[in-house]
């Protein structure tokens, strides 16, 4: 049985083939392909993603798959990140430009939406923490601005992706045929559209912002079947790459998962959404698990700051070897400061290791930082966060379970460290690829794998590393980041 699972990072975009032998009870897992994505910038400034490349990107991963096979996969998944949205016409293809989550038009809509709802009426609508970055605030702006011409409905990013694949040139998959719109239930939780735990839109946001109801699509549970081209089944399988993650590191409710990539994820599976009024100060965003629970998650900034650093300096002609950055960070001495990985300041691309040094500067009077120095002053930052988080959710959503830290950040051996020891206690890394491994389980799944079989795999796959915390004199503690 073979599930080709699609991840979407905001960094690349990735193909793994599973392939689950029964008579073993085994998975053997085989990367595809990878490429490389980023977002653009218009000749106006508007941050926007290139839907046209995503979708030709998956294309060529469904036909590597298949020359891999000999056949086309049983099954077809697709995940990726949050938000993220484009407008497409009646055949599936996308119109305009599918606005990327960091740009300014995100700012704009929440102004518009504040309007209608103060920040804790929207925050108790849908369980979601509002922020610029949510879909509804582009969607607003775009319905006072106006909607592409043409449009027949809006479709997240990973669902028009799969859609795509229906419809798309790969003769060896059968007869082409459009399946239509649709929003996974999983990814369409991260947008601030649908009412909390309630498994539906919100009518009095869409009504209050103005958009046309008719441009939402169905929206479908997961996991589950939605289409079918040849003997290829399309199967909802998370959708959010956060929700695959959890799915499998994280089955046991009250487990806390960090998913560590560009952004660090801290979140616990509990049965109903946690949006109190404690939750909400505490900044705790609610989203949709694969199975049908709740996702308790405080997003945070995570290994955002340090690409761009190495972005910068790979421009600059520079040594950007994760060796060399390691050996300089664990050189490095501490500043004895921490900066909110979250900073405003830091949001946008651009420039990044000037702009930390110019925080610092104004925030602590330091000048100086060498490259080393700034890149601890990151990973000790973000480890800060990172255990602030989990200590919120333990005290407010009942996370009391362990630690699965996954995601390209475990590969940071000073920043776990610094976690652990923080911490206090060991933490696992789940050195895999947790949310292609928790796409291919959904499907698996699905397709009639019992989950106490794939669950079985896993633990006797030995992904998982343990790091156990370091003593430390006069630790530097969370907390004193600003003046």
């Amino acid at each position: 049985m073979s599930a080709l699972a699609i991840d979407m990072g905001s960094s690349s975009l990735r193909a793994y083939l599973g392939i689950w032998d029964g008579t073993k009870n085994a998975l053997d897992l085989k990367e595809i392909g990878r490429q490389p994505i980023t977002a653009k910038r218009s000749d106006s400034g508007t941050l926007y993603w290139p839907t046209a490349d995503f979708i030709e990107i998956a294309r060529q991963f469904a036909l590597d798959a298949t020359k891999e096979l000999g056949k086309p996969p049983d099954s077809v998944g697709v995940d990726g990140w949050g938000v993220d949205f484009a407008y497409v016409d009646k055949t599936g293809r996308p119109l305009g430009k599918a606005i990327a989550y960091r740009d300014a038009r995100g700012t704009q809509g929440q102004k518009l939406v504040d309007r209608h709802f103060s920040r804790p009426e929207q925050y108790q609508l849908t369980g979601v923490l509002p922020q610029d970055i949510n879909s509804v605030n582009r969607l607003a702006l775009d319905a006072e601005d106006g909607i592409p011409e043409g449009t027949d409905s809006i479709m997240f990013l990973q669902d028009l992706v799969a859609r795509s694949l229906a419809w798309n040139d790969l003769p060896e998959w059968g007869a082409a045929y459009d399946p239509g719109s649709w929003a996974s239930l999983g990814i369409a939780s991260t947008s601030g559209l649908m009412e909390s735990g309630k498994g539906r839109w919100s009518r009095e946001i869409v009504q209050a912002i103005g958009l046309d109801e008719t441009l939402l699509p169905q929206l479908r549970g997961e996991p589950s079947l939605r289409a079918k081209r040849g003997e290829t089944v399309f199967i909802l399988s998370g959708s959010h790459d956060t929700a695959c993650a959890a799915y499998a590191i994280a089955p046991h409710g009250g487990d806390i998962f960090v998913s560590c990539g560009s952004w660090a994820v801290v979140g616990a599976t509990t049965s109903y959404p946690v949006n109190t009024e404690d939750a909400f100060a505490a900044g705790i965003t609610n989203e949709s698990a694969t199975g049908g629970k709740n996702r308790a998650e405080l997003n945070l900034t995570g290994m955002w700051l340090a690409q761009e650093c190495r972005r910068t300096w790979e421009e600059e002609g520079r040594d950007v070897s994760f060796s060399h950055l390691d050996t300089i960070t664990q050189e490095a001495q501490s500043r004895k400061i921490l900066i909110d990985p979250s900073d405003p300041r830091l949001a946008a691309p651009g420039n990044m290791p000037n702009r930390i040094r110019e925080l610092v500067k104004d925030d602590f009077g330091i000048t100086g930082l060498t490259d080393g120095e700034l890149l601890r002053l990151i990973d000790e930052s973000l480890a800060a966060a990172i255990v602030e988080s989990i200590h919120l959710l333990r005290s407010l959503a009942g996370g009391k379970g362990a630690v699965t830290i996954t995601g390209g950040g475990t590969n940071d051996a000073f920043l776990m460290q610094e976690i652990a020891s923080r911490l206090g206690q060991n933490i696992c890394l789940a050195k895999c690829e947790a949310s292609i491994i928790g796409n291919v389980f959904a499907q698996l799944n699905l397709l009639g794998v019992p989950q106490v079989a794939t669950r079985s795999w896993l633990e006797g796959a030995e992904f998982c590393q343990t790091v156990a915390p370091e003593l430390r004199k006069n630790p530097l503690k969370t907390g004193t980041t600003r003046n």
